[in-house]
């Protein structure tokens, strides 16, 4: 994968493109994650299409901004990126997690930059309530509580590399070893640099707001080809209770993300939920190739209009 850094105002962002031709597809990563990760995806879909990857800033070698990380910055960085690569037609956006966010932020702030939408398990919009109802189930808040993930991707943010590696010896994950040994040691060295961390956190700080700013902007139909992959509710249940919390706390609290990522597909009236069965959060983790098939069905949707 060749990367470059090109600048954007009082940023510069890294960036990877894959494939000449063909529509162009946008890939955003969910928050923590690495393009890299993406890289069986990203030359999947290049065979029919044009598809770039971006590091938003403090992830990979993008610069660190001192400015909040908000989906609403991130969608703006989006576009300057755009701009500078001279791309003028309408993208197709794919967004996992966090990165669905700020991809369903992009498309509602730009419209008319937009012809397709694929959310990969993506964040809702309303934390505000799944923050909520974590503060309202005492084994999930005293497990998962989202301060000691704040506190903790702080203190990394603070280290140097090596104290990183020394404290906690980043490793990969059994799936990430399956990628070619390039890639391997590209994934090493995004988990090892404080800045990635100091970005996370600020996502993660500023995610609730993020998600308030998107619902501002109003319901609307987007009216494009939208793509929704859920994960399978019983998997993560089952994960949560294994973890420790109970029965009742874990199926209220996956049912409440499983009722909004459903209601996601309502975003346009060309919009469809599929549920992933056998997967977790991580779907381009479990299963890559519904991704890639749902981006195809997107552009054969658009070549057809």
């Amino acid at each position: 994968m060749n990367t470059k850094i090109i600048d954007i105002e009082t940023s510069s962002i890294e960036l990877c493109t894959i494939g000449d031709n063909g529509p162009v597809v946008v890939l955003e990563t969910g928050m923590g994650c690495s393009f890299y990760e993406w890289s069986n995806i990203a030359y999947e879909i290049s065979k029919v299409a044009r598809v770039i990857l971006c590091h938003r800033e403090g992830y990979g070698n993008s610069a660190l901004t001192t400015n909040k990380c908000t989906s609403l910055r991130i969608a703006k960085n989006l576009k300057l990126v755009l701009e500078k690569e001279n791309i003028t037609e309408p993208i197709i956006l794919v967004g996992h997690s966090f990165g669905g966010m700020c991809a369903l932020h992009f498309t509602k702030l730009f419209p008319a930059y937009v012809s397709g939408l694929v959310l990969v398990d993506s964040s809702p919009i309303e934390m505000y309530k799944v923050e909520e109802l974590k503060r309202s189930l005492p084994s999930i808040q005293s497990t998962y509580p989202t301060v000691k993930a704040l506190e903790r991707m702080r203190h990394m943010g603070s280290m140097s590399e090596e104290q990183i590696i020394e404290e906690v010896n980043p490793k990969l994950a059994p799936w990430q070893l399956k990628f070619p040994a390039t890639i391997q040691d590209k994934i090493k060295d995004f988990i090892r640099k404080s800045d990635l961390y100091k970005a996370t956190a600020s996502e993660l700080e500023n995610m609730i707001a993020s998600g308030k700013e998107i619902e501002d902007l109003g319901s609307m139909d987007l009216g494009i080809p939208l793509k929704v992959l859920g994960r399978d509710g019983k998997l993560e249940i089952n994960n949560l209770i294994n973890a420790g919390i109970t029965e009742s706390e874990a199926t209220t609290f996956e049912n409440l993300l499983q009722e909004l990522n459903k209601s996601k597909a309502l975003y346009s009236s060309k919009g469809e939920f599929t549920l992933v069965n056998g997967t977790g959060h991580n779907i381009h983790q479990y299963c890559p190739e519904i991704i890639v098939e749902k981006v195809l069905e997107v552009v054969n949707q658009i070549n057809k209009q």
